[in-house]
């Protein structure tokens, strides 16, 4: 029973995961950080990524993504989304590496004119 008004309790009730039934695990704290970072296809291209173990490679094509519900323009989007915000690092030749958590990306500065906004 809940011990707040506005909590709910969920029981979890999870399919079966050994060699019939394929499954994944993550990082947690990775995987929280692309919940609050990313939304919609990004954190759906982000997932299919992240579903893999390290160090597999696959062949990812707008097919293939159709079949994990990411429609072809909306995965071209979210390929470049997650390769400007550094989880995917281009290594040239059409080769990316995947990263769970973003690499640094280097971030713009801008300089303002203390004279013209008032803090």
């Amino acid at each position: 029973m809940p011990s707040f008004p506005n909590q709910r309790t969920v029981e979890t009730n999870k399919e079966l995961c050994d060699k019939s039934h394929p499954y994944t695990t993550n990082n947690l704290v990775a995987l929280q950080e692309a919940m609050n970072v990313l939304s919609g296809n990004n954190f759906k291209l982000w997932m299919y990524f992240a579903k893999n173990q390290n160090g597999f490679k696959l062949e990812c094509s707008p097919v293939e993504m159709a079949k994990w519900g990411i429609p072809v323009a909306s995965y071209k989007r979210a390929f470049k989304a997650l390769e400007k915000l550094g989880y995917l690092e281009n290594k040239g030749n059409n080769y990316f590496v995947f990263h769970e958590k973003p690499l640094n990306v280097s971030v713009a500065t801008v300089e303002i004119d203390k004279e013209e906004f008032s803090f």
